[in-house]
């Protein structure tokens, strides 16, 4: 059974500058037979890695993507609630922050399929507290605070003006709220 991942990564996402687009194929035929083929048309060159190497620099490559995906969420998140990065980061535990980690949370969870032990390591929290920041995000009943609505939609605003402005290929899904 062969399982087969293309990335295309466009010149501004890959940082290789002057080089133009680099095509990534990463292909697992069994357990021990893993090749990572790095081709960039426009030089008419590839490099080919083989094995665990393949494996490791393929792992790190989609790390580093995450984690910058993780960057721009909180970036993206803290501008919602009206605080800065070292807020979310820090033992303060004032609603606006708190509410930002629900954003994060909520995003990971519904459009990236992070588990819930996987939400809450972002902020070194447990999976109870992203479960339940995913279930106080999506709570709407009628003694909510017109504050968290207004911030769940400002956090959706900000994910659709990233993706129509074409910012980044990361934002690139269907957004509800």
């Amino acid at each position: 059974m062969s399982n087969r991942q293309i990335i295309e990564a466009k010149e501004t996402n890959h940082g290789l500058f002057g080089i133009g687009k680099v095509i990534y194929e990463y292909e697992v035929n069994n357990r021990l037979s893993k090749l990572l083929k790095i081709s960039i048309p426009d030089f008419d060159a590839e490099i080919v890695y083989k094995g665990n190497e393949a494996k490791n620099i393929y792992n790190k490559m989609l790390n580093e993507d995450m984690e910058t995906l993780i960057r721009k969420v909180v970036n993206l998140a803290c501008r919602t609630t009206r605080i800065g990065t070292a807020t979310i980061y820090s033992t303060i535990r004032k609603p606006e922050a708190v509410f930002a980690w629900y954003c994060v949370f909520w995003y990971f969870n519904k459009y990236h399929k992070f588990s819930l032990k996987e939400c809450g390591q972002i902020f070194s929290q447990d999976h109870a507290t992203a479960l339940h920041g995913i279930k106080d995000y999506n709570l709407e009943d009628r003694y909510q605070k017109n504050e968290r609505v207004k911030w769940r939609e400002r956090f959706v605003d900000l994910l659709k003006s990233q993706r129509q402005t074409g910012d980044s290929d990361i934002f690139n899904r269907e957004l509800t709220k």
